[in-house]
Protein backbone atom coordinates (compact mmCIF):
# COMPACT_ATOMS: atom_id res chain seq x y z
CA UNK A 1 0.00 0.00 0.00
CA UNK A 2 1.38 3.38 -1.06
CA UNK A 3 0.22 6.81 0.12
CA UNK A 4 -0.19 9.15 -2.85
CA UNK A 5 -1.59 12.18 -1.02
CA UNK A 6 -2.88 12.95 2.44
CA UNK A 7 -4.17 15.74 4.62
CA UNK A 8 -4.62 14.94 8.33
CA UNK A 9 -8.24 14.83 9.53
CA UNK A 10 -9.46 15.20 5.95
CA UNK A 11 -8.36 12.44 3.57
CA UNK A 12 -5.75 9.99 2.36
CA UNK A 13 -5.33 8.78 -1.23
CA UNK A 14 -3.82 5.30 -1.45
CA UNK A 15 -2.69 2.89 -4.12
CA UNK A 16 -3.31 -0.76 -3.28
CA UNK A 17 -2.78 -3.53 -5.81
CA UNK A 18 -2.96 -1.03 -8.69
CA UNK A 19 -6.25 0.41 -7.44
CA UNK A 20 -6.57 3.98 -6.15
CA UNK A 21 -8.65 4.37 -3.00
CA UNK A 22 -9.70 7.66 -1.44
CA UNK A 23 -10.53 7.55 2.27
CA UNK A 24 -12.06 10.70 3.68
CA UNK A 25 -13.59 11.98 6.88
CA UNK A 26 -17.24 13.03 6.74
CA UNK A 27 -18.74 15.40 9.30
CA UNK A 28 -22.44 15.44 10.18
CA UNK A 29 -22.96 17.79 13.08
CA UNK A 30 -21.28 16.23 16.09
CA UNK A 31 -20.75 12.93 14.28
CA UNK A 32 -17.65 12.08 12.25
CA UNK A 33 -17.13 8.94 10.22
CA UNK A 34 -14.82 7.73 7.50
CA UNK A 35 -15.55 6.52 4.00
CA UNK A 36 -13.41 4.81 1.36
CA UNK A 37 -14.20 5.02 -2.36
CA UNK A 38 -12.55 3.34 -5.35
CA UNK A 39 -11.51 5.90 -7.95
CA UNK A 40 -12.47 5.40 -11.58
CA UNK A 41 -9.76 5.46 -14.23
CA UNK A 42 -11.00 8.90 -15.32
CA UNK A 43 -10.73 10.27 -11.75
CA UNK A 44 -7.30 8.72 -11.36
CA UNK A 45 -6.04 10.30 -14.58
CA UNK A 46 -7.47 13.69 -13.57
CA UNK A 47 -5.68 13.61 -10.21
CA UNK A 48 -2.43 12.49 -11.84
CA UNK A 49 -2.61 15.27 -14.42
CA UNK A 50 -3.83 17.96 -12.02
CA UNK A 51 -3.39 17.14 -8.30
CA UNK A 52 -5.61 20.11 -7.39
CA UNK A 53 -8.57 18.22 -8.91
CA UNK A 54 -8.54 16.04 -5.79
CA UNK A 55 -10.20 18.89 -3.85
CA UNK A 56 -13.07 18.97 -6.37
CA UNK A 57 -13.48 15.19 -6.11
CA UNK A 58 -13.60 15.39 -2.31
CA UNK A 59 -16.28 18.08 -2.54
CA UNK A 60 -18.35 15.98 -4.97
CA UNK A 61 -18.22 12.98 -2.65
CA UNK A 62 -19.17 15.06 0.39
CA UNK A 63 -22.01 16.79 -1.48
CA UNK A 64 -23.51 13.65 -3.07
CA UNK A 65 -22.42 10.56 -1.19
CA UNK A 66 -25.21 8.48 -2.74
CA UNK A 67 -23.65 8.83 -6.19
CA UNK A 68 -20.48 7.16 -4.89
CA UNK A 69 -22.17 4.43 -2.84
CA UNK A 70 -21.65 1.70 -5.50
CA UNK A 71 -17.88 2.27 -5.21
CA UNK A 72 -17.67 2.38 -1.41
CA UNK A 73 -15.30 0.00 0.35
CA UNK A 74 -16.29 -1.35 3.74
CA UNK A 75 -14.61 -1.27 6.14
CA UNK A 76 -12.76 1.95 5.26
CA UNK A 77 -9.13 1.56 4.18
CA UNK A 78 -6.39 3.26 6.18
CA UNK A 79 -2.61 2.85 5.86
Amino acid sequence: MKIIAEQPWSHVLLERDGEWILTLMLHSGAVEHDLSVRLTEQERQAVQAQPASLAALLARIRDDRAAFRPREISPPVWP
